[in-house]
């Protein structure tokens, strides 16, 4: 499965996957998402100690 993309204002129970229409949207959206993740810190697992 790879990244699929929805029009959630038209298909509430994304049933269309539309990122084989809209390939430069998904690759702008990843970016995004990668840009946003590299800000994050990994979380501090503290189970167990």
């Amino acid at each position: 499965m790879g990244t699929r993309l929805y029009n959630l204002a038209d298909d509430v129970t994304e049933s269309r996957d539309l990122s084989s229409e809209h390939p430069e949207k998904v690759q702008e959206l990843t970016e995004i998402y990668r840009q946003w993740r590299a800000q994050m810190i990994d979380p501090v697992n503290t189970r167990g100690k």
